[in-house]
């Protein structure tokens, strides 16, 4: 898949810089800026797939300045936005901000400084690339955000949390398995119409050898260039064709992952003694929790 291009925005560059060695080896590029106007800049006029803005632009020490909520509201509204902030949990950011996170029209996550880069690392792929299985899991929750779920987790028993992930689990697999079916369909057209190109291309080619050879015409630039063209189209439907089977891969991936925790839980409830379904349901919510959050 192609490279995703995120904006890291922070005015202390140095920890700008250490984040962005962290995500650069995870695959991703990253461009940091420092300043709220240059941040604006990126976000209103480059093709960015995720901008990370922290929530005090201007100055660290200023318990007011919350530049980064500002720019999060006044910037391109069709780049998504995760929000810095050394709040440590979801509760405190909603008690700093008050209605300024309902609903979070303006951000797409919270994430605690606090909290190292592996979380930070967790927001930006569950957005950029489990984008459908995290709506799920949020809306299955009713969690705003990805910082606020492990609050609203761990309000409810194993029982009703393995329920839940259950179900989230079913939903994302029923849209991964739509879209790989799709992919595949995509990917079949496009090997239809290269050889259809690639075989067009071949008999230009060939007919105007047979008719030079034969004295009958004079080889013109058109016809050579036709056959050009038409191999050069075909190749473009065999490298869209390959990318189709590269998100074919991911779909299923990403559905052998969720059978795996499917059968898990599952596991789980073939157990006959409760204390020992709810006792392994925990341990199996613990890791997930650990593997999503690093918590």
């Amino acid at each position: 898949m192609n490279t995703k291009t995120i904006l890291f925005a922070d005015n202390n560059l140095r920890f700008a810089n250490v984040r962005r060695e962290f995500l650069e080896e995870k695959g991703y590029k990253i461009i940091t800026v420092t300043s709220p106007a240059e941040a604006k800049k990126m976000i209103d006029h480059q093709q960015l797939d995720l901008a990370i803005i922290d929530i005090r632009l201007i100055d660290d020490d200023d318990e007011n300045d919350h530049s980064g909520i500002i720019l999060a509201k006044e910037s391109n509204p069709n780049v998504p936005k995760i929000i810095l902030t050394g709040f440590p949990t979801w509760e405190l950011v909603k008690e700093a901000l008050g209605t300024q996170v309902d609903g979070l029209p303006f951000a797409v996550e919270f994430i605690s400084k606090k909290e190292g880069p592996e979380a930070l690392l967790s927001a930006v792929e569950w957005h950029l690339l489990n984008s459908d299985f995290r709506t799920n899991i949020l809306n299955t929750f009713q969690a705003p955000n990805l910082m606020a779920l492990p609050q609203h987790i761990e309000c409810l028993s194993p029982e009703e949390t393995s329920s839940r992930l259950y179900k989230s689990f079913e939903g994302t697999s029923e849209q991964l398995t739509r879209y790989r079916d799709q992919e595949n369909s995509r990917a079949s057209q496009y090997h239809v119409w290269g050889l259809r190109m690639a075989i067009g291309g071949m008999a230009l080619i060939l007919i105007s050898v047979a008719f030079t050879l034969s004295k009958q015409l004079a080889p013109t630039n058109l016809s050579l260039i036709s056959a050009v063209i038409s191999e050069a189209a075909s190749l473009l439907f065999f490298y869209q064709e390959k990318q189709a089977h590269k998100r074919v891969s991911s779909y299923i991936e990403q559905l052998n992952e969720l059978n795996k925790l499917g059968n898990l839980l599952a596991v789980c409830d073939s157990l006959s003694v409760r204390e020992d379904r709810e006792e392994y349901k925990k341990k199996i919510i613990s890791k997930l929790m650990n593997k999503w959050f690093g918590k």
